[in-house]
């Protein structure tokens, strides 16, 4: 007698069983490529191909397990169950009947109403086999195993894919399966057929497995850029390695290479257009500034996910969350980010939602989440930026900006507003070239990107200025953004550092000062007297530290700086606070080459400078545009109409006031 096991390997139908996926048996329906006919006189069949030893099952039992099978079947299509009128549901059904033509239909409706669902590829994939087309079987494998499957059919797909590349000779695919398969758990004969696909030598497939072990022995050891160098040779011999490509794509995320990214990306959705790709995108364009497509490749994500898992929607809020808060939209921010902490209350979520309340004025609400962001994980970048925000320590910036180069590529404004905040806080502590160093990570479009922020960061965070006459009381000056105005005074310093006024004036000074001493040792019969002052280490020092003999000066300074940028608005406002205030401001501006032709046909000019109008009124040619034009882009400088300003830089003490001391910005 021969055996059910033998019969069956007779026919074709090919029992794997000992070491196989579910430790029970999987069949191989159809011829196996396992079969070697080349081995010898007889079949030669592979170790996991090896005839079951398993007893027939009692044919009672079978009874008993149809008739339960034909009840639930039964329940499951009555009108109550909502969830089995589904056409993948359905097309299990008519699969189980034997009926393969209705489950083909209703299987590829699934795959159109459903794209994410790959287990209906996989039974597409089935009745591809049991017609005899195996090729097409194992192309619906594919599409299967790139989707979302269960953790079985998955197992068997895979399988089938790699013992079919195998039995064809394309040793590419093998390699790339196997590593797929081994990636969710080990298995010593996938283990070996990886080994044998990369010691097949001589064919194209052959080096594409060498180039894929490779990028996968790099990635495994940290040399991101490596890997990505074996990965692009690889998808260069198979451009439609699906696997491969999206391997590459993942680990240039990892590697900060968002551009790299997202053209392997947006080739992977062209071919097969899926939600996971959408969202990668949506999360590269984000890291890369383009905040309308992240949102637009978030919301095409979503609409293809129909059904959404929890972990997907908790990610897809962040995204969205986390866009929306660089587009300072503040609504949909808060509800997207919270609804996002209602899943998960991550040290992410927690950062963001710190900035979101900075950005709103909630201080106590802002300190609260960084507070737990920070517990959860001390390097989370926005409850950094909140905390050098509410406190000005020099410390809390550093920790900020190592964090932020470390794991960005584009800054985006706000980011850029709290280095620039950090470059006035070194200023007022006289770290001058620490300061430059840091300011030098900003040019002239990132900073004025700063200014037009709608929530503008210096005023929602209230730095305090250095100069109690930076902002005067004038209309124009009022609608300067409070960022702006520390750029001014930052700028001031820099000037005043290379500026042969300041320096005429240092020398002045330090005469006087020798005079007075030569008094005083005359004085004192003999004895030298102690010397006044200590000598800063640069002319910006001497400015930091007698504002009230320096700053007429680093005004004129700014005052010309101001005008060779064409910014006269600003430049008028300047010489109207300081002309009736300071006669040497007045001196030395009316010798400005600028000033000298603005009071030559300009009525304003003449009448601060106390010179006679000109006949007639000539209209500037180049007057200068107000920097806060139009004046919606000053919105967020609410705080700006009662703003804190203190004679020197009183620094935040974390109460959401200035202090009083001084005693910190003078060392």
């Amino acid at each position: 007698m021969i055996s059910n096991e033998r019969r069956r390997a007779k026919h074709g139908q090919i029992v794997i069983s000992g070491q196989s996926i579910k430790q029970g048996s999987l069949q191989i329906i159809e011829k196996s490529p396992c079969l070697r006919p080349e081995v010898g006189s007889a079949r030669y069949l592979h170790p996991l191909c090896q005839p079951s030893r398993e007893k027939p099952m009692n044919r009672k039992k079978l009874f008993k397990m149809d008739v339960v099978a034909i009840i639930l079947s039964a329940i499951c299509l009555l009108p109550g169950h909502s969830l089995e009128a589904s056409p993948y549901s359905q097309g299990r059904l008519a699969f189980a009947r034997g009926d393969f033509d209705s489950a083909m239909r209703l299987l590829e409706e699934s795959t159109r109403s459903d794209p994410s669902n790959g287990n209906a590829h996989f039974y597409i994939g089935l009745i591809h086999e049991r017609k005899g087309r195996k090729a097409q079987s194992i192309q619906a494998y594919k599409q299967g195993v790139a989707r979302r499957m269960d953790a079985d059919l998955r197992e068997k797909a895979l399988w089938k894919i790699v013992l079919y590349s195998k039995y064809i000779g394309d040793w590419g695919s093998v390699s790339v399966y196997s590593s797929q398969f081994l990636k969710y758990r080990h298995h010593p004969e996938m283990a070996r057929l990886q080994s044998m696909a990369a010691n097949q030598g001589g064919s194209s497939s052959a080096e594409m497995v060498r180039l894929v072990q490779r990028g996968q022995k790099s990635e495994k050891e940290g040399n991101l850029a490596e890997a990505i160098g074996y990965y692009e040779e690889a998808i260069d011999i198979e451009p439609d390695a699906h696997s491969v490509r999206w391997n590459l794509a993942s680990v240039a995320m990892k590697a900060n290479q968002y551009s790299r990214a997202v053209n392997h990306l947006k080739y992977l959705d062209r071919k097969d257009p899926q939600w996971k790709y959408s969202y990668k995108l949506g999360v590269c364009y984000y890291q890369l500034g383009k905040y309308q497509s992240a949102l637009a490749s978030f919301d095409r994500a979503s609409a293809q996910n129909n059904r959404p898992s929890g972990s997907f929607k908790y990610f897809l809020q962040i995204g969205r969350g986390l866009t929306y808060l660089e587009l300072e939209d503040v609504v949909r921010a808060h509800e997207q980010l919270k609804g996002a902490s209602r899943s998960k209350n991550s040290a992410l979520v927690q950062g963001a939602l710190a900035r979101l309340a900075l950005m709103q004025g909630d201080r106590k609400q802002a300190t609260s989440h960084m507070q737990a962001a920070l517990k959860e994980d001390s390097q989370q970048l926005d409850a950094l930026s909140v905390r050098a925000l509410l406190t000005s320590n020099p410390d809390s910036y550093e920790k900020f900006q190592d964090q932020l180069y470390r794991n960005t590529v584009y800054q985006p404004p706000f980011y850029n507003s709290v280095t620039l905040q950090y470059v006035h806080v070194l200023v007022a502590r006289s770290r001058f070239d620490q300061a430059r160093t840091v300011l030098d990570s900003l040019n002239a479009q990132k900073i004025e990107a700063i200014h037009t922020m709608k929530f503008n960061t210096a005023a929602v965070s209230n730095r305090a200025l250095i100069f109690p006459s930076t902002q005067q009381k004038s209309p124009e000056a009022k609608k300067i953004s409070r960022s702006r105005l520390l750029e001014e005074e930052i700028q001031m310093f820099f000037l005043f550092d290379r500026s042969e006024r300041g320096k005429a004036a240092i020398a002045a000074f330090k005469e006087e000062m020798a005079q007075r001493i030569n008094q005083e040792t005359l004085e004192g019969e003999g004895k030298p007297a102690k010397p006044v002052v200590s000598e800063p280490e640069s002319p910006a020092g001497w400015l930091r530290m007698k504002p009230d003999l320096f700053e007429p000066v680093a005004r004129v300074d700014l005052l010309e700086f101001l005008l060779k940028q064409n910014n006269e608005i600003r430049a008028q406002d300047i010489a109207s606070y300081w002309v009736p205030r300071s006669a040497s401001f007045k001196t030395a501006a009316a010798e400005i080459g600028e000033v000298q032709e603005l009071i030559s046909r300009n009525a304003k000019w003449a009448t601060i400078f106390g010179e006679k109008p000109p006949a007639t009124d000539t209209p500037d040619v180049n007057p200068g545009k107000n920097p806060e034009d139009p004046p919606s882009t000053s919105t967020g400088n609410a705080t700006d109409s009662n703003p804190s300003i203190a004679t020197d830089d009183a620094e935040d003490n974390g109460t959401g006031q200035p202090s009083e001391s001084n005693s910190d910005d003078s060392n």
